[in-house]
């Protein structure tokens, strides 16, 4: 998860800006649920990229929500 992530992924980048180079692409992102995965996205989305995020919760997580 992303708040256990340390340092955690930088995203944020509001002075950036795209090149456009993933435009008429689309980018799936899998292990969305890192700040990794969303940074990723984020980012690709950003040089123009459709987005698709697939995430699947593991058994761990799946018990704990039990």
């Amino acid at each position: 998860m992303e708040a256990a992530l340390d340092p955690p992924p930088m995203y944020d980048a509001p002075f950036y800006i795209g090149s456009r180079k993933l435009e008429n692409h689309v980018a799936l992102i899998t292990s969305s649920d890192s700040g990794i995965g969303r940074a990723v996205a984020i980012l690709f989305a950003r040089e123009g990229a459709d987005i698709a995020m697939a995430y699947s919760m593991s058994v761990k997580m799946r018990r704990r929500q039990e």
